[in-house]
């Protein structure tokens, strides 16, 4: 499945972090937080949950969010 970038950010960051072998599956973090959220709204618009498909997108951009305004202020 090709994903949208721009729907699916978490997800799409979190292919590529395994991909070239900067996480586990099993690395629970933010990203992999975001990405289960956005893995959620995938399935429910394909059940044609569209509301609860933009909750979840919703939840997942909050989640990147807040740990992006976290690390910036470890900084």
């Amino acid at each position: 499945m090709k994903l949208d970038v721009r729907k699916y950010p978490a997800l799409a960051l979190w292919h590529h972090q395994l991909a070239k072998g900067l996480r586990t599956k099993t690395t629970f973090d933010p990203v992999w937080l975001a990405a289960c959220a956005e893995m959620n709204a995938i399935e429910a618009e394909r059940f044609q949950m569209s509301e609860t498909a933009e909750g979840y997108l919703k939840q997942s951009k909050q989640i990147l969010a807040e740990a992006l305004a976290e690390t910036r202020g470890a900084a």
